[in-house]
């Protein structure tokens, strides 16, 4: 019998194994691997109590524990036949990381265990591995939204879906990296893993981690580019994949049933879409060009629009600061359109008797008598306020129409939601602007 055998037959104590993970969680991965000249396992690990051991140096320490000496690396070989067989002998589970996966959905970890068993690495968002199988994502909503990735949530009515932003801190995101690997990796055989940060501070092995699940790229909607501002303030293109879940969550319980015969009215079969490139002339309005003319008792006049007076004078709902950026931003581009359409964008200044605090429109343009709200997102709250605020200034600006103006495409009866108060609305994609005409639709 040859000495690698030999010396693996030795080992017959399972006590002598536990206590060799015992020194193990003691000194720490690297630690424990150094004190017994081993490197990094890549493919078989002990799984005992949620945390692994490399296999091949639990061996070689249990070994010295039991006979006084223990393994040098080179004395045997890892593997199946060795190193698992005589692991499973003694009653210890052991996990290929090439195909075996231990975390359940809600199991929490440090980055650096997963690294360490599973590849990819301790930092970054999107990180394929290249020792398993698998392309860890990561999301921390607080710190993404520092950086303009504001996209990482659930969808709304679809409980399996989540979406996430990709990576890239300046400039538009590109498919390239950890983003092609997303885009790429079922041809690949690669699992996406979603991981998502616990709210606290960071300690030794980076923040802790909660699995959510393993996911797959929506073959039939992968992604879909959307504004955000970059680590610069610039606004720029994201990519937000729509990612679903391989493991079924249930929807929440409705809390009515729909009314018997309710109709469901398909919003872009009423919808009159026309693209705007800069240079074309702006759609017509269907009104005269002439100043404005405001009713009731409020004073209403105009100002200029680079004065954003909206914070010192109105008590709007909280907003993010990413939001902030990204709606100014959308504003000062959309204005700049209009005036190479020669518009004359401005804002106005409505003050209320009996009122403390004085109103401060987004964009007005006199010459087409189209007051437009701006929002930052484009989901049906944030739009539901922004119809709320036009309908409240126009009651002082009865010769004008609204017209709502967002950084993307809304859904379907978002839109109809929009015109059904016979408001218009006015969007980007891919660097044109997109202007609907108000079109009136009976919801009722």
């Amino acid at each position: 019998m040859d000495v690698a055998v030999m010396g693996l037959a030795e080992l017959t104590d399972p006590a002598a194994v536990t206590r060799a993970l015992a020194e193990h969680d003691r000194l720490g991965r690297d630690g424990f691997l150094m004190r017994y000249g081993f490197g990094k396992a890549r493919t078989y690990f002990v799984l005992q109590a949620g945390k692994t051991y490399e296999s091949k140096a639990i061996v070689a320490a249990a070994h010295g524990i039991q006979h006084g000496r223990a393994l040098s690396a080179d004395e045997f070989s890892g593997g199946e036949a060795t190193v698992v067989s005589k692991l499973a002998e003694l009653g210890f589970e052991v996990l290929h990381a090439g195909r075996d996966w231990m975390y359940a959905p809600g199991d929490i970890a440090l980055r650096a265990d997963i690294h360490a068993t599973y590849g990819g690495s301790t930092y970054g968002g999107i990180e394929p591995s290249r020792t398993s199988p698998n392309v860890f994502i990561y999301t921390d909503p607080k710190q993404g939204a520092q950086n303009g990735y504001d996209y990482d949530e659930w969808d709304h009515d679809d409980p399996n879906v989540f979406y996430y932003t990709g990576e890239g801190r300046l400039g538009n995101q590109t498919m390239r990296a950890g983003n092609a690997a997303i885009l790429d990796h079922e041809a690949a055989g690669r699992a996406i893993r979603l991981f998502k940060a616990v709210d606290e501070p960071a300690r030794p092995g980076g923040k802790r981690q909660r699995y959510v699940g393993e996911f797959r790229l929506d073959a039939a909607a992968p992604y879909r580019m959307r504004p955000a501002p970059d680590a610069a303030g610039n606004l720029r293109q994201v990519i937000v994949f729509r990612l679903v879940s391989r493991e079924a969550r249930k929807r929440p319980a409705p809390l009515a049933q729909a009314t018997k015969g309710a109709q469901v009215l398909r919003a872009d079969s009423k919808t009159k879409v026309g693209t705007i490139q800069p240079g074309d002339e702006a759609p017509d309005p269907g009104a005269e060009v002439h100043a404005a003319s405001f009713a009731g008792d409020a004073e209403v006049n105009q100002v200029p629009s680079e004065q954003n007076l909206v914070s010192e004078y109105e008590l709007a709902p909280t907003v993010g600061r990413v939001a902030q950026r990204h709606e100014a931003a959308l504003v000062t581009q959309f204005e700049a359109w209009l005036r190479i359409q020669g518009g004359e964008p401005h804002r106005l200044r409505i003050r209320i008797p009996g009122e403390r605090h004085e109103l401060i429109t987004d964009t007005y343009d006199p010459t087409a008598h189209v007051l437009y709200e701006a929002k930052a997102k484009s989901d049906r709250a944030t739009v539901r306020l922004a119809v709320g605020q036009l309908l409240d200034y126009l009651r002082f600006v009865p010769k004008a129409s609204g017209s709502v103006l967002l950084p993307e495409e809304p859904s379907g009866d978002v839109k109809l939601l929009i015109q059904s108060v016979g408001f218009g609305l006015v969007y980007r994609n891919l660097g044109s602007w997109v202007v609907e005409a108000a079109v009136r639709t009976d919801t009722r």
